[in-house]
């Protein structure tokens, strides 16, 4: 069945119940890049235990899982990621459990041939005392699904960068099989792992995910600005401009002023903007 824009934004998805624990913390951490080092005392924590075990804020985007749009008469095969935003109400802790709603808050028929833009809305609640822990905004770009009915309306716009050079970067390696080891933290498309299922997509090998390039964004602004201090993040919204192949340096590029961080993160080699239309803000 086609897209029904009126039956999809009546969508809820309630009392999804997850759980994580401290293994699922260090995988991700590993999984982003974390610990690459393991002489290095400040990334230590977040992939072994000993002193206490921080979580990388991001893995709230791992957590935030949702089934809403399953059947929903898209052509999934054409569905892009296109942007997330992550809201933080508390630290998350090594381990616990959370129930998640979600909702559709917004849809954008761009037009027959153009696409349309779905905001998925994600929150995650404590499931012992209903305390809110973070909200997830993620968008979505139907590339097959333009001229469908549905309403055009207004998109927030992104944020803008400073005019200025940066003030601040930070340039991380990606490792050529680090798409592998991210696949397990629950995304496991082949299009991250098959040569040949890329090549017939035109890519010249498997991608990196999108939501690992968002992590090794996050690690770069905790190691540059934050002193690896999770508490510090409030917010994180960035727009997936272009796919990274395992093996990428990525430049996150940071302006500064006073609370908030704006960025964008690059592939060194292909001097290729992956991540735009950056923005973080930090608790004052």
């Amino acid at each position: 069945m086609p897209l029904n824009p009126a039956e999809l934004l009546e969508r809820r998805e309630t009392g999804i119940e997850i759980g994580w624990d401290d293994q699922q913390v260090m995988l991700y951490a590993l999984a982003v890049g974390m610990g690459r080092d393991p002489l290095d005392p400040r990334e230590l924590p977040f992939v072994y235990e000993g002193a206490g075990l921080k979580v990388l804020p991001s893995f709230a985007s791992v957590l935030a899982r949702s089934r809403l749009l399953d059947d929903c008469g898209w052509d999934y095969s054409q569905v892009l990621h296109g942007a997330e935003r992550i809201e933080w109400h508390r630290p998350l802790t090594e381990s616990g459990s959370l129930r998640l709603a979600s909702r559709v808050s917004r849809l954008r028929d761009l037009g027959e041939g153009r696409g349309a833009h779905i905001l998925l809305e994600i929150r995650a609640t404590a499931a012992r005392s209903d305390a809110p822990l973070f909200t997830v905004e993620r968008t979505l770009i139907a590339r097959a699904d333009g001229g469908c009915g549905g309403p055009q309306a207004r998109w927030p716009a992104p944020p803008r960068l400073p005019n200025r050079p940066a003030d601040l970067s930070s340039a991380l390696r990606t490792r050529r099989d680090q798409a592998l080891l991210y696949r397990l933290c629950g995304d496991r498309n082949p299009l991250h792992a098959d040569p040949a299922r890329a090549r017939r997509l035109g890519l010249p090998a498997p991608i990196l995910h999108g939501l690992c390039t968002w992590g090794v964004a996050c690690r770069a602004i905790l190691r540059t600005i934050c002193e690896y201090d999770p508490t510090l993040l409030r917010s994180l919204e960035g727009r997936f401009s272009a796919p990274v192949l395992p093996g990428d340096t990525l430049v996150t590029e940071m302006w500064q002023q006073a609370n908030t961080v704006w960025f964008r993160v690059r592939a060194e080699e292909r001097d290729l903007v992956v991540i735009n239309h950056g923005r973080c803000e930090l608790a004052a």
